[in-house]
């Protein structure tokens, strides 16, 4: 492999390390409202998890998941702000991987951003209905 391909290759792994971490801080910290104590499918995942990890007892359960309840609106309210910043960012890093790519791993770098975009807004829509 020549020396801008490995920059490629490291520019797409690096991209998918700070997207995962910024995805999971994304989903815990700021946005995740089905994680943070809203109804998503099958209950709380982020309680679920939480009691699987933790061995936490019902009542306990309760408890995390009221507290997470009465954190929800400023939770929320962070995210309005924190969220076209977010975008904003995510689209300039796109745009500079965009630059080390050849045409076709581009075009297959925009169908995978594109997958990505539409499950983070399939997850937006869920946790919108579950207020």
């Amino acid at each position: 492999m020549t020396q801008n391909t490995w920059k490629a290759v490291g520019m797409l792994l690096l991209a998918g390390l700070v997207g995962g971490a910024v995805s999971s801080a994304a989903m815990i910290g700021f946005g995740g409202r089905r994680h943070m104590g809203g109804r998503g499918h099958g209950g709380d995942p982020y309680v679920e998890m939480l009691a699987r990890e933790l061995d936490l007892t019902a009542a306990q359960r309760d408890t995390v998941r009221a507290i997470l309840d009465r954190h929800r609106p400023g939770m929320d309210s962070i995210w309005i702000d924190v969220a076209p910043r977010m975008k904003a960012w995510r689209e300039g890093v796109r745009d500079e991987i965009r630059t080390h790519l050849d045409s076709e791993q581009q075009r297959r770098y925009a169908e995978y951003t594109a997958r990505r975009d539409a499950e983070r807004e399939g997850r937006g829509k869920a946790d919108s209905t579950h207020r």
